[in-house]
């Protein structure tokens, strides 16, 4: 009898131990989720959806519905779409545009043109006592915009874009990654 309660003694720290590795799990809810497990679905429904990572960090515009539009005004063509979070420090307002080029599905627009003519995004910069200033991408602060999916009958445009951006105010690069939207536009 002391043989075996000896022998139960001897197995319980081994098997303690067993149960405590096996039990345990890299997926805890303390752990920290990915910035980009965040983001909506890259969808093209029309879901009313505009986010991208800045600087690492989720952004989820809080306007469903954004101001987008794209239409064709005395022959030339005019896309924007304009997405924002009030509660995002800086940018608080990130927008893509693209003038007098008629857009296509699965097409990319490098975002490096000079306004009016072309392709490029910018952002709204808060700065110190409530100033604020915007940004455009330029031939040193570039990015892309691809257009996933353009439907003319149903109104619906959707894509995928990234941008480096200039605060106006600190003179930092910030990034714009995995950016994504899905909505309605006015034609």
């Amino acid at each position: 009898m002391k043989k075996k309660l000896f022998t139960l003694l001897l197995l319980f720290p081994l098997w303690g131990l067993g149960v405590l590795l096996w039990g345990c799990s890299d997926d805890d809810d303390n752990s920290p989720q990915n910035p980009v497990d965040q983001l909506p679905d890259a969808t093209q429904t029309g879901e009313g959806t505009f986010a991208c990572l800045v600087d690492g960090e989720a952004f989820i515009a809080d306007n469903p519905y954004f101001n987008c539009f794209y239409q064709n005004i005395d022959n030339e063509y005019h896309f924007g779409i304009s997405g924002s979070n009030q509660s995002y420090s800086t940018p608080n307002n990130i927008n893509l545009e693209i003038h007098g080029i008629a857009i296509e599905n699965n097409t990319s627009y490098s975002l490096a043109s000079e306004a009016p003519i072309g392709a490029f995004g910018g952002g709204i910069f808060l700065g110190p006592n409530e100033a604020y200033d915007y940004f455009m991408t330029n031939e040193n602060f570039t990015g892309e915009l691809t257009i996933t999916k353009l439907d003319l009958d149903n109104y619906i445009i959707s894509g995928t874009f990234w941008m480096n951006l200039q605060d106006p105010f600190t003179g930092e690069t910030i990034e714009i990654r995995e950016g994504r939207f899905d909505t309605l536009f006015i034609p």
